[in-house]
C-alpha cells in the first residue's frame, strides 16, 4: 500500500509539473499577441509560477 501511495504521489507531481509546463510555454507564445493590460496579469500569474517552483526546489 505504501509503495502505492508514493507511485501516486509521485505521479500526481509529475503530471502536475507538465501541466504546469505546458500553461507557462502556451502563456509565453500567446503573450505578444494579447494587449498590454492581460500581458501585466499573465506576467504576474508567471512569475508566481517561476517562484512556486522555486519554493519546491525546481527552478524553471
Amino acid at each position: 500500500l505504501l509503495r502505492y501511495l508514493q507511485i501516486s504521489v509521485f505521479l500526481f507531481l509529475y503530471i502536475r509539473e507538465k501541466y504546469r509546463e505546458i500553461v507557462f510555454n502556451l502563456i509565453v507564445k500567446n503573450a505578444n499577441v494579447l494587449d498590454f493590460g492581460d500581458i501585466r496579469i499573465i506576467r504576474a500569474i508567471a512569475d508566481r509560477i517561476r517562484n512556486d517552483e522555486k519554493g519546491n526546489g525546481r527552478g524553471l
